[in-house]
């Protein structure tokens, strides 16, 4: 189980987090929700070790392997997509890339494979980018905004693989309909004091 004790978190000694205690289940899903600037992408880059708290301790995280979705796809341009679904996978080389491929296939993306993050829409770059993060066997998967952009039908296909990609997915939304579609658990984090 992962334990957030009193934990304060920011950037330059600035906390966006106060004092937050928190606990994560085993498995699941847990939503965060919140008002912009309430601290949901600077609790995942806490969680996956990004950021140090500035005090406070976390509990549960040591050897604990961690994937995540950025609010960015962050693809590398010179890599095809399954090479970038490929590339963080500690498989021998066929290995990996049968094991992306299968990822890529999950997010609706075979056909194009073997085209260039430049050649994609912006949908299929963000497909790609949650399939490198599922595509990683992790312990903890963490997802920041990852649906936004693609529409309802596809969302649903992608958020049933999403589920099963690691035994504990944090996901951070505005959108409480991707909560409850994802059957997560809630967080709310308060609007920050000003």
């Amino acid at each position: 189980m992962i334990r957030l004790i009193n934990v304060d978190a920011g950037y330059n000694g600035q906390p966006v987090l106060r004092n937050l205690s928190l606990t994560l289940p085993e498995t699941g899903v847990v939503a965060i929700l919140g008002p912009s600037g309430s601290g949901k992408t600077t609790l995942l880059r806490v969680l996956s070790s990004l950021l140090s708290p500035i005090s406070g301790h976390i509990e549960g995280i040591a050897g604990l392997r961690v994937s995540m979705v950025f609010q960015e796809d962050r693809l590398l341009p010179w890599y095809t997509a399954l090479e970038n679904v490929a590339l963080p996978l500690r498989l021998p080389k066929k290995q990996a890339l049968a094991h992306a491929m299968q990822w890529l296939a999950y997010m609706d993306l075979s056909a194009f494979a073997h085209e260039y993050p430049r050649a994609l829409s912006g949908g299929m770059q963000r497909r790609a980018a949650i399939a490198r993060a599922c595509a990683c066997p992790c312990g903890l998967l963490l997802l920041d905004e990852p649906f936004k952009g693609l529409d309802t039908a596809l969302r649903l296909r992608v958020m049933t693989r999403v589920k099963t990609a690691a035994p504990l997915t944090v996901l951070v939304t505005h959108d409480r309909e991707d909560a409850k579609l994802m059957g997560a658990g809630i967080v709310e984090l308060a609007a920050p004091a000003i």
